[in-house]
């Protein structure tokens, strides 16, 4: 069986361990109970965070160009607090359409790396092979338009302490400047599902702090 460190570092940090042993988060410190990833580009503005979080506090370590730089929030039940230093700066839409709630387009991962891989050709082809995929009409258009331009992309990686074990759980995300998209994955060996939701910042906003703060694997089945 792999080594719980290793199987930590290489899913936070899968082209670039050493960033994570260099800023003093090491999966074995007893206290740290949940640890994030964010990346992303929104605009014309790149930023890659490490997130830990502790009984007393939430760690924030931005990856710059020379040394990381580090902010500590002393209060973790601070939502706002939090949602200003970490999440501000990813663009949203404000609102869902309507305020209708969208159903989830399912599809499997190598299916989601297809529609990846297609997303500089046509854009007509594009919209009938994502609808091929999920069998939603309405659905597939908005979300190829969106993987084929958006203007925010990224990814969350959690990984959530259970005694001495490590639980991990991955999502991307990505919008352009009419419709947003969590797309929550599968981490278990053998698993292959992509599951992809409509999202506004405000949701984004709720889902990540829950995930962030409370997510664990008793609570897996409660949150999202």
């Amino acid at each position: 069986m792999e080594d719980q460190s290793k199987k930590f570092l290489r899913f936070l940090m899968p082209e670039e361990e050493k960033l994570v042993r260099s800023s003093g988060l090491p999966a074995e410190q007893p206290e740290i109970q949940r640890i994030c990833r964010l990346s992303y580009r929104s605009g014309n503005k790149d930023c890659d965070l490490l997130i830990y979080v502790n009984p007393r506090q939430v760690i924030i370590i931005r990856k710059g160009r020379a040394e990381p730089e580090c902010h500590a929030l002393d209060d973790p039940g601070h939502e706002q607090a939090i949602r200003e230093a970490i999440l501000e700066g990813i663009i949203l839409p404000e609102a869902s359409s309507g305020g209708r709630l969208d159903p989830a387009l399912l599809m499997s991962k190598p299916q989601y790396r297809e529609i990846l891989n297609r997303a500089s050709g046509s854009v007509l082809q594009l919209c009938r092979f994502v609808k091929r995929i999920t069998g939603d009409s309405r659905l597939s258009i908005r979300f190829a338009f969106c993987v084929r331009s958006p203007r925010t992309s990224g990814e969350l990686r959690f990984c959530s302490r259970h005694g001495r074990d490590w639980t991990f759980q991955y999502a991307s995300f990505l919008a352009n400047r009419w419709c947003g998209w969590l797309l929550r994955m599968s981490c278990g060996e053998g698993e292959e599902w992509v599951s992809a939701s409509t999202m506004d910042k405000e949701q984004y906003c709720s889902i990540f702090l829950e995930w962030l703060l409370h997510w664990g694997p008793t609570r897996q089945q409660d949150v999202g």
